[in-house]
């Protein structure tokens, strides 16, 4: 069983081998964290062009928890740019625009 805690870097969250732990400490980490990595985003398109109910919802999921903190006024470096609340949800429009109302509640 692994009992890794609080990880705050996305470089040993990848290597968790427990879906349930990995999401948790992903979970955990998006909380947190002040980057969201190029690999991270990657693997939100990865889940978005799978088009499953599973990997869609795990996908809206983490997006929610980055809004989250955009709503409250924080700004987050994404694909190497400074993102606020509104350009957040210019990239989710451009990039994930079938869950787009699911993450952000008009």
């Amino acid at each position: 069983m692994e009992e890794k805690r609080n990880m705050n870097n996305y470089l040993e969250i990848v290597n968790i081998k427990s879906p349930q732990e990995f999401n948790k400490q992903l979970d955990n980490y998006l909380r947190i964290t002040n980057e969201i990595p190029n690999d991270l985003l990657f693997r939100f398109d990865e889940a978005y062009g799978y088009d499953a109910e599973t990997t869609i919802n795990w996908l809206i999921n983490k997006l929610k928890i980055i809004y989250k903190r955009l709503k409250n006024n924080e700004v987050l470096i994404i694909n190497n740019e400074e993102v606020n609340l509104d350009r957040f949800k210019e990239l989710i429009k451009k990039r994930y625009k079938n869950v787009e109302n699911d993450i952000i509640k008009k």
